[in-house]
């Protein structure tokens, strides 16, 4: 006979033993208690390495909300500081052309009295009056050169309110005269 037979003739005469019934009953239950607990052993332990990647993917995308969240805070501030920028931009310029106008005025107006000295000092006056033509012509000089330091401060001022340089042009009525 062979090995085959045999094996086959002594699991047929175990079967028909009780207690070797009972034996292999038992093995047979102990195998589906461990296949059973391995079987929840790997899904709880597949739980848990999800469980630990969704963990780490929520850190990563919580770490990349918050630096989206002090982006846009950084931004904002930028936009304010700019509005700021801008809104001191436009109270320079109306203030520069508020002062424009009447320093305009006054820089004619010299210009204008120092022609009359000129014609003035041709004449022919007396000591005590060419001396008062004289301290008249310091005045008006001092007052000249304010006015010229005046304009300039003007004209800074509006090339702070503006992106184009400032500068004496042809639409100005302070550009300077020859």
């Amino acid at each position: 006979s062979t090995a085959w037979e045999r094996g086959s003739l002594a699991a047929y005469n175990a079967m028909r033993d009780p207690v070797w019934r009972k034996k292999i009953l038992l093995y047979l239950l102990a195998l589906t208690a461990g296949f059973v607990f391995l079987r929840a052993l790997v899904k709880a332990l597949a739980g848990n390495i999800a469980r630990k990647q969704y963990t780490q993917e929520l850190v990563k995308k919580n770490q990349e909300l918050q630096d989206l969240i002090q982006e846009v805070s950084h931004t904002q501030q930028q936009l304010i500081h700019s509005e700021k920028l801008a809104a001191l931009g436009q109270l320079v310029a109306g203030i520069a052309h508020e002062l424009n106008n009447p320093i305009g005025f006054i820089y004619a107006n010299m210009f204008q009295i120092r022609k009359y000295l000129d014609n003035l000092e041709k004449r022919s006056l007396d000591e005590e009056s060419r001396a008062v033509v004289h301290k008249i012509d310091l005045a008006l000089r001092e007052s000249q050169e304010g006015s010229i330091r005046i304009r300039d401060i003007v004209q800074n001022l509006r090339g702070l309110s503006r992106a184009g340089s400032p500068g004496p042009g042809p639409g100005n009525i302070l550009h300077k005269r020859p």
